[in-house]
């Protein structure tokens, strides 16, 4: 059997998210008292949710509309988890900016989140189409989250910095939602246009994913105790 760059990404991409789960968990006591404890079950849940994603697309007896032609279709498993994956780490960014000012922008930013949300659903049907308006903002609005947490950083000493796991989960998160978000835009127009998307874009989104990982992973190995450190400036 011939393995293909695709299908080789695609088991890479899953294998890196069981093993940032179990690297997750080995280092759970250096931040169990931290909102970041909770990050073991966001990286179970993406590795579960990604496995049945992959089923449902290959295999058709997992299928979730038995609609004929829409067999493969998996995207309400993904409109469910962005409504998990989003306001996570908008509260892990809420809990770890000092700055009060930064901390009333990303509350009021993660309040909205929720009324596009509720938006999306009259504009698309969640069962047959990714919420374009809802997972945009989420991802535009956590990278303003990541470029707040930031700019506490520049303060910081460079080898405490690389010592800090958020400072690792940040960069993940944003070199794959600068890359994957443009990616998401063109998919929504493509479907409006029955454009076919051409392979190497999904190869692209597995590589960001694996990259985003990784740099998890990294952090992971190389942080000390996390503790939550809260001041108002």
């Amino acid at each position: 059997m011939t393995l293909d760059l695709g299908t080789f990404l695609a088991y890479t991409m899953l294998g890196i998210y069981a093993v940032a789960f179990f690297t997750s968990m080995i280092y759970l006591p250096k931040y169990h008292d931290t909102p970041l404890r909770f990050l073991p079950f966001i990286l179970l849940y993406t590795f579960l949710n990604e496995t049945l994603g992959y089923l449902i697309f290959t295999y058709p007896e997992f299928k979730l509309i038995s609609r004929e032609g829409f067999s493969h279709y998996n995207i309400i498993i993904y409109n469910i988890y962005d409504l998990i994956f989003f306001p996570y780490f908008y509260y892990v960014f809420w809990s770890y900016i000092n700055y009060e000012k930064h901390k009333r922008i990303v509350l009021f930013g993660g309040t909205l989140f929720f009324f596009v949300c509720i938006l999306n659903l009259y504009l698309q049907n969640p069962m047959l189409s990714t919420q374009i308006l809802t997972y945009v903002y989420g991802g535009l609005f956590l990278i303003v989250c990541i470029l707040l947490y930031f700019s506490k950083l520049r303060y910081s000493h460079k080898k405490t910095m690389k010592q800090d796991l958020l400072f690792w989960i940040s960069c993940g998160l944003l070199i794959f939602f600068i890359g994957y978000l443009p990616i998401e835009i063109k998919r929504y127009f493509d479907s409006l246009f029955n454009i076919v998307e051409p392979p190497y874009i999904r190869h692209i989104q597995r590589i960001l994913i694996i990259v985003m990982y990784i740099l998890i992973i990294i952090g992971f190995i190389k942080m000390k105790n996390r503790k939550l450190v809260s001041k108002k400036i």
